[in-house]
């Protein structure tokens, strides 16, 4: 076939050869120098910087005054049944349980699906709800400071004229409650625009959301004093300016998790759980876990090992997205790994490194699949792309060009991804090129 001209895949180093297979046609660079100068902040995609260019960054040795902060107690876990890590210096995960002292200093990760809540040497309740990640900072005699990596929190007062400062990407928030009544739900959230390489740091925009659920709140930033109330919202979009608002739509994750709920997920939850074995090391624990009988907990299994930084449980010849048996949670794999990528250039080149060190023939493939598909890439050929992996001998390509082309298209044209054989495949492939020839492999129009 002759090779077709769309802008580079993002997820391939410049100046390098395109990936091929025999599935996926080789994609040669098309952008002029002016295009990608305009990628940032449209919708077309641009062409990535080479890999080396983003490294994890350097970490110096801890600071004496951190050594001690370390040691300074800043909060202590009141809720059981939760599956929650304290990440070690070196990434090593360690299940912490009721009752544990939460240090200065210490990385905390909740994992999916599960909640924790943690009251603070200064009066607050802090409830993640997983996937999330925070640290607390603060020396002794010092007022603690939550920094939140990622993920959502609920905020209660313990007692009357209490505050917290919080900092997140960067920035200071000071959140003061008058009453022990009020309630604060927030959420960091993380975009990307598909197609656009998400190695360059500048293709990511976060947005922090406050929701007043209940009660009054005083919100401090930039010395600037905003006066909140029950169902109003304060939103700050990159480096935009906030704005508050009014809503009256409740979030479904701001009620505690129903003790009688006897859904998939309140199984699953359970389920792991009990499969987390004492003194042995969390990551044997989850690796296991994986392989349980019951899809429903290995699934969260994998996803829990991708909040506590370890994505390549989805890639390889025995990897999540490679098991027929997963196919009912690929969707939610998939939503996963786009979180990831999403958040920041350090989280995607990790996700990257594992997809190449776990499925090397098909890391740019794979890679690209999550990146996704700009309207300007679908229309120069990406399209064709999608439907081509359809048929990859690759199950996990398939999966991946699946959902790539139900999030666009919201229809799945009833392929199923995990059918290794290729005749038995081709009918609904069939459906998909007729869809391809009509050109409606297409964003809809915002």
């Amino acid at each position: 076939a002759l090779p077709i001209s769309i802008p580079a895949p993002v997820g391939e180093p410049a100046g390098s050869a395109s990936a091929t297979d025999a599935n996926t046609k080789t994609v040669v660079e098309a952008d002029s120098a002016d295009d990608k100068a305009e990628m940032v902040g449209n919708t077309d995609g641009g062409d990535p910087p080479a890999l080396k260019e983003v490294t994890d960054p350097k970490t110096a040795g801890p600071s004496a005054d951190a050594v001690k902060n370390s040691n300074v107690a800043v909060a202590k876990m009141t809720s059981d049944s939760a599956l929650v890590f304290a990440i070690g210096d070196d990434g090593t995960p360690v299940q912490i349980n009721k009752d544990a002292v939460i240090g200065a200093q210490q990385t905390i990760v909740c994992a999916p699906t599960y909640r924790v809540r943690m009251d603070t040497v200064d009066d607050m309740a802090v409830t993640l709800v997983g996937p999330s990640k925070i640290h607390w900072t603060g020396g002794v005699g010092e007022k603690p400071v939550l920094h939140v990596d990622y993920g959502r929190v609920l905020l209660e007062a313990i007692k009357p004229e209490s505050s917290i400062n919080v900092v997140i990407n960067g920035k200071s928030l000071t959140l003061d409650f008058p009453g022990i009544e009020s309630l604060v739900a927030m959420t960091i959230a993380h975009f990307r625009a598909p197609g656009f390489d998400p190695l360059n740091v500048a293709n990511h925009i976060n947005t922090v959301g406050v929701f007043v659920a209940q009660g009054k709140v005083g919100l401090a930033e930039d010395g600037s004093q905003t006066e909140l109330a029950t169902g109003q919202r304060w939103v700050r979009r990159g480096n935009e300016p906030a704005v508050t608002s009014e809503t009256k739509t409740p979030l479904d994750w701001i009620n505690p998790v129903d003790p009688n709920d006897q859904s998939l997920e309140a199984s699953a939850r359970e389920a792991l759980l009990g499969l987390m074995i004492p003194d042995q090391p969390v990551e044997i624990s989850l690796r296991e876990a994986t392989m349980f009988r019951r899809s429903e907990a290995g699934a969260l299994a994998a996803r829990t090992l991708l909040s506590i930084g370890r994505p390549d449980v989805f890639f390889g010849g025995d990897g999540m997205l490679s098991q027929a048996d997963q196919r009912s949670y690929w969707s939610d794999h998939y939503a996963a790994l786009q979180n990831a990528i999403d958040r920041d250039a350090e989280t995607a080149k990790r996700v990257y490194d594992a997809i190449e060190r776990m499925d090397a023939g098909n890391s740019k493939t794979l890679f690209q699949l999550l990146v996704g598909f700009s309207q300007k890439q679908l229309e120069g050929g990406g399209d064709e792309i999608l439907v081509r992996n359809l048929d990859s001998p690759s199950m996990s390509v398939r999966a991946l060009a699946l959902e790539n082309l139900r999030k666009i298209t919201g229809v799945t044209l009833s392929y199923r991804a995990e059918q290794d054989n290729a005749a038995r495949r081709g009918q609904a492939i069939k459906k998909w090129e007729a869809r391809l020839r009509k050109q409606d492999i297409r964003w809809a129009a915002p």
